[in-house]
């Protein structure tokens, strides 16, 4: 609830709320298109106030657009730095064990497959 001397101030709760919707837009090329079909409407049933539904209307819709790509751009390039650092810690582990830890290792994980623990009676 807001009080009186409150009004025209934008809540801690709008502010997250604005937030969410924004970063949703950046993500999110269905919820960046619905936007862009009907600004107002979308940010509503995002669940803004209807002042920040208006303030919306004047986005940079290029620029929206601009940054959604470069933040994709971003994700993608962290995803794959993400994956090269993983395979290559998978090569420095092997590499850093012998052959015999490694098959160890190796039928260890074999013994513990379900596979290998069903009842061999059946």
């Amino acid at each position: 609830m807001r009080s009186e001397d409150s009004v025209g101030k934008t809540t801690p709760a709008e502010s997250l709320n604005l937030e969410r919707f924004l970063a949703t837009l950046y993500v999110d090329p269905a919820a960046r298109a619905r936007f862009l079909a009907a600004p107002e409407a979308e940010a509503s049933r995002a669940g803004l106030s209807p002042q920040q539904c208006m303030q919306l209307r004047e986005i940079d819709f290029t620029g929206l657009e601009m940054a959604s790509r470069s933040f994709a751009r971003k994700r993608a390039a962290k995803r794959a730095a993400s994956a090269s650092s993983d395979f290559g810690w998978l090569l420095r582990k092997l590499t850093s064990i012998s052959r015999q830890e490694w098959l160890a290792h190796v039928f260890r994980l074999c013994a513990m497959s379900p596979e290998n623990r069903k009842d061999p009676r059946h």
